[in-house]
């Protein structure tokens, strides 16, 4: 941080403000800025279409286009949570992700048992499952048991 700080001071009194944008590792230079007094926009990236022509796109081309957008008042922002809220809601968005991909698996599982068994089971039946419930819910074929093995 201290770097991009010394490089930002020459400029400080000239920013109208600085544009983050939203990637997976923004919090410690939207934080670090604000810390410091510098007035942070933080673009969302998946509300607009960069450059659909263009064939080549950088840190120096996002720049303009960035900075462009911002110039017109029409770059699309989200919300900086605080810093407090941020943990709980990392976690909450991870369960949701977690809750998204158990719900996928199970849905799979009742799909390979109906294609493979002509049977079906419930996701509550299907969550109570241990492994030797499995292998008689869904028998091994032969062909397939030097596969499986």
């Amino acid at each position: 941080m201290p770097v991009v700080l010394r490089e930002l001071e020459p400029f400080r009194e000239t920013l109208r403000c600085i544009v983050v944008e939203s990637t997976y590792n923004w919090y410690w230079l939207a934080d670090g800025l604000m810390e410091n007094g510098y007035r942070v926009r933080l673009a969302n990236p998946a509300k607009f279409e960069k450059y659909n022509d263009l064939k080549y796109t950088g840190d120096k081309t996002d720049t303009f286009f960035l900075t462009a957008m911002e110039r017109l008042g029409i770059l699309p922002t989200g919300y900086i949570y605080p810093k407090e809220e941020r943990e709980v809601r990392d976690l909450l968005r991870r369960r949701m992700l977690l809750v998204q991909q158990r719900t996928s698996h199970i849905l799979s599982f009742q799909a390979l048992l109906s294609r493979q068994t002509g049977s079906s089971l419930g996701s509550n039946a299907i969550k109570a499952l241990d492994l030797e419930d499995i292998e008689e819910v869904l028998p091994q074929q032969e062909h397939l048991g030097d596969v499986v093995d």
